[in-house]
């Protein structure tokens, strides 16, 4: 970016540049954690629409469930237990990237901020000499 043309510290111009690729990275992260859980999100959607269409059947009706490249026959009640499990494994997965999330965003604040004061000291120490 335009800024580091003007630094004349090498120790500064060192930090900036850390700084750029340390807030680049920290971007893109942020963006995949995004798309994972919309797309966890949008998993755990079609599970709850799929359940709700199953409840029209009774309990006792056998059906088919995907497994990979096969189906599998299996009670109602079976199928509606790991349809659950899977929404309820969604939600944790999203949990844990929400966290994720807020951890990164902490952790490129606070360079940031350890930035922003080395360059309050270095103005300090300039305007010293």
């Amino acid at each position: 970016m335009g800024m580091n043309s003007g630094i004349a510290d090498p120790e500064l111009r060192k930090a900036f540049t850390e700084l750029q690729r340390n807030v680049v990275e920290t971007q893109s992260k942020l963006q995949v954690a995004d798309q994972q859980i919309a797309e966890l999100q949008q998993k755990s959607k079609r599970k709850e629409i799929a359940q709700k269409q199953l409840d029209i059947f009774p309990p006792e009706t056998k059906m088919y469930f995907g497994c990979g490249k096969m189906f599998i026959l299996d009670e109602k009640p079976e199928i509606l237990k790991k349809m659950n499990k899977d929404v309820d494994a969604n939600s944790e997965k999203i949990k844990a990237l929400e966290s994720q999330k807020e951890l990164l965003k902490r952790n490129q604040k606070e360079a940031e901020g350890n930035i922003r004061e080395m360059i309050a000291v270095k103005k300090q120490t300039g305007t010293t000499s």
